[in-house]
């Protein structure tokens, strides 16, 4: 069973949104290539490789389950187009809003400097990694809107893992760098979901 956006003319709508969105991710690749090259990377693994090796085996699982196992279907094809579009614009729009307020301390790779700033102005006010939730909420979007439940399930996976451990790289370089601000920060504010963890 095909997707609804592969079957209806608002597939463009997700085709320009998704479009727009990894258009300012790359954008904000390019910048912070050339702002950061002084700082150390903390950790050689976590940098973007990693997360294009998962982003590719969750392409594959999106796209390769509903159409090999249509009877995980969600149903409600319209519905669920606008649920999955409007998590997926809130989810890069709160990325986005990240970059922004992190500036040139928004790194793909971990790079930490010990002149770093603890950031807590925008959505950093309510979370440790507004960029990594809105990142998880946009996919949580693109699951929903291929409307399989086990795709959904196993992008959340992926990507949770990936994200968990990425959180894990940084807060431990952030502790050790720019120390005890970093902990206070930590302290008070949860990681990805307000409220929870």
């Amino acid at each position: 069973m095909k997707p609804y956006f592969l079957t209806h003319p608002v597939g463009i709508l997700y085709a320009v949104t998704l479009l727009a969105w990894y258009s300012l991710e790359i954008r904000q690749f390019v910048r912070q290539r050339r702002w950061r090259q002084d700082a150390a990377d903390a950790d050689p693994q976590a940098y973007p490789a990693v997360f294009l090796a998962g982003a590719l085996a969750a392409v594959i699982v999106v796209v390769a389950v509903p159409a090999s196992i249509p009877a995980a279907a969600i149903g409600h094809a319209a519905t669920l187009f606008g649920v999955g579009m409007l998590l997926l614009v809130a989810g890069a729009g709160l990325r986005v809003w990240s970059f922004q307020t992190l500036g040139r301390y928004f790194t793909f790779g971990v790079k930490v400097s010990p002149d770093q700033p603890v950031v807590t102005g925008g959505p950093y006010r309510v979370l440790r990694h507004p960029g990594y939730a809105g990142g998880l909420l946009a996919i949580v979007g693109i699951g929903i809107l291929y409307g399989n439940w086990i795709s959904l399930a196993a992008l959340i996976a992926i990507f949770g893992a990936l994200t968990g451990w990425r959180i894990h790289v940084e807060e431990r370089a952030l502790l050790t760098v720019v120390g005890g601000s970093y902990g206070a920060y930590a302290a008070r504010h949860k990681r990805l979901v307000p409220l929870v963890w």
